[in-house]
């Protein structure tokens, strides 16, 4: 009902703001790599508070950047260690894994997806004279935007898998797990 309301309610003067406020948070997220840094650095901390010194074990952190650059390819997601709890009574292979994460809300789109709005499209200024893979003001189709989102999604993805496996080994349930990553690294 909520969007609903906003979009009846919306004139094209505030469809211009929210377009410009758009390009504004592109602009200054996914094309500087010193915010995908301090992105990275702040999901390490938050990490380290949920999970503690766990969270920079850099085997696992480097095993979920892989899980979260291979996506959805078996293949691959088979290809990493499995991961075994504790106290050695369950063992979780990283394709179950990424879809337990997803069903307990531990993965998603992240802020690039959902809050930044990155697949919300604008076709731009002078399309006649500048390509769109080289026009910033294209949000949709600028080389810049579309490689920095595809960073900043997989840096997220990979602090978010990183603290939902801890859990995972450390026993708590996929429910909890999720939980936990939601409170810490926030959707």
């Amino acid at each position: 009902a909520r969007k609903l309301a906003i979009a009846r309610d919306e004139n094209d003067l505030l469809k211009m703001y929210d377009k410009f406020t758009h390009f504004i948070k592109l602009a200054q997220t996914t094309i500087m790599p010193s915010f995908h840094i301090r992105n990275k650095f702040s999901n390490d901390f938050q990490n380290y508070l949920a999970v503690g010194r766990d969270a920079f074990d850099p085997k696992l952190q480097a095993t979920s950047l892989k899980a979260s650059l291979a996506g959805d390819d078996l293949d691959k997601l088979k290809a990493l260690p499995p991961v075994v709890t504790k106290d050695g009574k369950r063992v979780y292979h990283y394709d179950e894994i990424i879809d337990l994460a997803k069903v307990h809300g531990a993965l998603d789109d992240g802020f690039f997806a959902n809050d930044l709005g990155a697949n919300t499209m604008s076709s731009g200024f002078g399309k006649k004279y500048i390509n769109p893979k080289w026009n910033p003001t294209d949000t949709g189709n600028f080389i810049g935007y579309r490689v920095g989102t595809k960073v900043g999604t997989v840096t997220e993805n990979t602090a978010r898998l990183t603290q939902f496996v801890i859990l995972l080994r450390n026993g708590e349930s996929p429910a909890k797990a999720g939980e936990s990553v939601t409170k810490y690294l926030f959707d």
